[in-house]
């Protein structure tokens, strides 16, 4: 215990002096007495506590072992950690194992119900419902069992969630049948409550059986019975939530108008419009059916089949425009947004909003047909009178803000001002048009202005909240960190200071300001701001524990599994996306570049004002770029960079490639530190099993994967020839998958990238340059945007192909129009750190194209 003491006074993830100790007196104790339960005990809430849950189980079982398997309070313990490795199939042997112990504890038996389901073994879980007599006899006995209310309609709530759970089995089974006449029958005895959550899962199984079916290619007598029982279910979700449009959406699916690729045919068109139709008829005022009927409808009469021409689409959007319109919904352009990837109707929204505009500002109304008095907008808002007009006065602003918003879209910078100070003119006090302007010189690269412009509209209701919210971010986005604080103040209580945002976490405020830090290459006071939402993050993680024994005990079952599931991706989060980029940038600054002691820019000690306004340690960052900490953070940054980059990689590895970049980058700079022989082989072998999975998820013909992976390609050759003058043997099998990634890297099908590095495995280092010139050279010929011909450009350098690098400088001009800002800035930021006098060239090209940006 004294060990365990000791041991509680270190840092979780860093190696302190009292942590060291206490794990010698653990250990110390631990070969005194072997045999000990207590002492595998304690040895295991030191692994835990240090987050090394696979040893904390392995000592655990050792407790349990001791203690002749009795222990429910180990058994917990051993059940949580398992939940939080996500190790279900022995989750569930320890939920079983306890509730064997207390066969009578209503939690023990939910906790069972909830670990069959979790480690995929359904029929288990369904026998083990039926053994317990809960689902066969309808009865009350696991409500009793479990919690007594003092009300007979909270037990059937709580049995609700375990007739949905064992739906869900029968589904997950494959049992569609079983899963469906269940869910009738509870739906038909009111057994199941929850009538939403049912017919969703009912519509599952129908989708499920109508896919399986058009895989087997049955006659389409036998297809049509799922599909109609599908729109039949539906229907009846419509009828509870008929706003809901995700349910319009498969049944777009259903019938064949929606295709997997997002467009549209328009020969199916009838069913959804029937639809909505029918729904119009049942429901009032329906917004969802009007913007449906919108992408139903078609431009030109293509399809005969189709009671749409182009006169009745360019009715419905007048009616669904002007509607809206009226009411002042700022939001419409984002509505209709989707609509414009259609060129024919595209020009019909664009044709529509010329003659609002045009007879607005003429007559005051949308169209000449509207029977109005004769006046001019100026006139109108001057006499007073405001009656006899198809439009408000508002109608005017809204139209051009709108129309601000389509230019905005299209990259109009210049055209959208001069709207908008045409707007100021007539609506000085309209701040959604302060704001719009911000947002317009935010999205042309000049973010200065846009705090400058957006702060004239705060200051204009220093009331209101969200102003003074979205100015903080612009303010922190400009680098004004001090009017940032100043501001965000105005809401907060003056004893607490803005230490309280991060008692709150309040992380979009965490995160502007390190990026704000970040950008000035203050390293110190971002990496604290970064360190916070690493914090809040781990919090959120470790928090689930206090969970579990709940959602048993209350038989939360659905709610509980979301809980989890959420859980499970919780470091794929945004939020967390964005503070592990900036924080491993700073690692690596601080890795590859000599910090002076307290000449850190922006960071420095703890001073005493500091301490009279009770900010937290450290507030500026300085122990921990400079790594003084007494518990040693910030000593080892590629350690640090790795400790934030291992979560995002662990959640994203299968569906995204982004993480794997930073991850294969970070971990080329671990393997060069690197002296001892195991660590660098783990470094490799785990490096190369990342590099083979981004191979194998990569599709060419998603534009996302394209641009991220060449983002990820120079990093992996990076890697590759950094590792090739290794002459140390590896185990057969680890050279093996090594030599098996090598050849996936550079065999990624795609129509720009098919050409064979390696033949095997075999090859001498010699061979395999000379291969990867080939192989360089090949790639640039075919690039087809500003990020592939850049990486075409870092390649060549790293093959030290000068020629070819200098032709793919020269074509990087080519791409600058066709690419957007954030796609420039990030070439800008790679060429900067290869060559300064490419880098100005492409700048100065940069600036001809994004005239208002300041980042160039």
């Amino acid at each position: 215990m004294k060990g365990l003491c000791y041991h509680t006074k270190g840092s979780r993830d860093y190696l302190t002096e009292m942590k060291q100790k206490g794990s010698e007196l653990i250990k110390d104790g631990l070969r005194q007495n072997v045999r000990s339960s207590m002492c595998w005990r304690v040895k295991g809430v030191a692994h835990k506590a240090d987050g090394d849950l696979p040893e904390a189980v392995a000592c655990y079982s050792q407790a349990m072992r001791y203690d002749n398997g009795h222990n429910e309070r180990i058994l917990n313990e051993i059940a949580n950690m398992q939940l939080e490795l996500q190790k279900y199939p022995e989750f569930e042997d320890t939920r079983h194992a306890l509730w064997q112990l207390r066969p009578e504890d209503g939690q023990y038996l939910v906790a069972e119900l909830m670990a069959c389901f979790l480690s995929k073994r359904y029929q288990k879980g369904l026998d083990f419902l039926t053994q317990v007599h809960v689902t066969t006899q309808r009865c009350n006995n696991i409500t009793q069992k479990t919690i007594k209310p003092s009300k007979e309609k909270y037990n059937t709530v709580q049995l609700n969630d375990i007739y949905l759970l064992q739906a869900r089995m029968y589904k997950e089974k494959g049992d569609w049948d079983t899963c469906l006449k269940f869910l009738e029958d509870g739906i038909q005895d009111k057994s199941i409550r929850d009538l939403l959550s049912a017919h969703e899962i009912r519509l599952q199984v129908h989708e499920a059986i109508l896919k399986k079916k058009k895989a087997e290619q049955k006659d389409d007598d036998q297809k049509s019975d799922p599909q109609k029982n599908a729109v039949a279910v539906l229907k009846q979700l419509l009828d509870i939530n008929p706003e809901n449009t995700s349910y319009y959406h498969r049944f777009m699916k259903l019938v064949g108008f929606l295709k997997d690729d997002s467009s549209h045919d328009y020969s199916q068109s009838q069913p959804v419009i029937e639809l909505c139709t029918e729904i119009d008829q049942k429901v009032k005022k329906c917004s969802a059916t009007a913007r449906i009927m919108l992408d139903c409808s078609i431009v030109n009469d293509v399809f005969l089949c189709c009671v749409d021409t182009g006169d009745e689409f360019k009715k419905r959007m007048d009616s669904y425009m002007r509607h809206k319109l009226s009411e002042s919904v700022l939001s419409l352009y984002k509505d209709l947004q989707p609509l414009y990837r259609e060129p024919e109707k595209a020009k019909v929204m664009d044709e529509l909003v010329a003659t609002y505009l045009r007879e607005l500002k003429e007559h005051v109304r949308f169209s000449s047909s509207d029977k109005t008095r004769q006046l001019r907008f100026v006139e109108f808002l001057n006499s007073g009178d405001f009656g006899g007009y198809s439009a408000s006065p508002s109608c005017l602003l809204w139209t051009q803000f709108y129309n601000i918003s389509r230019q905005l879209d299209i990259e109009k910078w210049n055209d959208a001002l001069a709207l908008i100070d045409e707007s100021l003119a007539l609506f000085p006090t309209c701040l959604d048009l302060y704001d719009l302007r911000a947002r317009v010189y935010k999205y042309c690269g000049n973010p200065l202005q846009a705090f400058e412009y957006l702060d004239i509209g705060r200051q204009m209701d220093l009331a209101d909240r969200f102003l003074n919210t979205k100015c903080t971010r612009y303010a922190l986005r400009a680098g004004k960190t001090q009017e940032a604080e100043d501001m965000v103040r105005l809401f907060l209580k003056k004893t607490s200071g803005v230490q309280v945002l991060h008692e709150l976490e309040v992380m979009w405020y965490e995160l502007h300001k390190a990026e704000s830090h970040l950008s000035k290459k203050e390293l110190g006071p971002a990496l604290r701001e970064f360190e916070y939402v690493f914090e809040h993050f781990n919090k959120f993680y470790e928090n689930q524990v206090d969970f579990h024994k709940y959602a048993y005990r209350r038989v939360c079952i659905m709610s509980y599994l979301n809980l989890l599931q959420w859980e499970n991706n919780l470091r794929s989060h945004p939020f967390y996306r964005r503070a592990c980029v900036g924080a491993i940038e700073a690692w690596l600054v601080k890795a590859t570049r000599r910090i002076k002691n307290g000449t850190e820019k922006g960071s420095s000690v703890e001073d005493e004002q500091d301490k009279r306004h009770k900010r937290g340690k450290d507030p500026r960052g300085w122990e921990l770029i400079h790594g003084t900490a007494k518990d040693g953070k910030g000593k080892h940054p590629l350690e640090e960079a790795h400790r934030w980059i291992k979560h995002w990689v662990t959640v994203a590895y299968e569906k995204d490639i982004e993480p794997h970049e930073w991850y294969v980058k970070v971990q080329r700079l671990r393997w060069t530190k690197k002296t001892e022989k195991d660590q660098k082989d783990k470094i490799k072998i785990d490096t190369w099993k990342s590099i083979k999975q981004v191979c194998l998820m990569y599709d060419s013909l998603n534009n996302t994967h394209r641009r991220k992976f060449s983002l990820f390609l120079p990093e992996a050759i990076q890697f590759l020839l950094a590792t090739e003058k290794d002459e140390e043997k590896t185990t057969e099998a680890n050279a093996t998958l090594i030599q098996e990634a090598k050849k996936a890297l550079l065999q990624v099908k795609s129509s720009f990238l098919q050409y064979h590095l390696f033949a095997k495995g075999e090859g001498t280092s010699e061979q395999i340059k000379y291969k990867l010139i080939q192989f360089v050279n090949k790639y640039s010929q075919q690039v087809q945007s500003l990020l592939e011909c850049t990486c075409a450009y870092r390649l060549s350098h790293l093959v030290n192909q000068k020629g070819l690098a200098g032709d793919m400088a020269k074509k990087l001009v080519g791409f600058i129009p066709q690419s957007t800002l954030k796609e420039c800035v990030t070439v800008k930021k790679i060429l900067e750190d290869l060559d300064k006098g490419v880098a100005d060239d492409f700048k100065s090209h940069c600036k001809k194209r994004f005239v208002l940006a300041s980042v160039f």
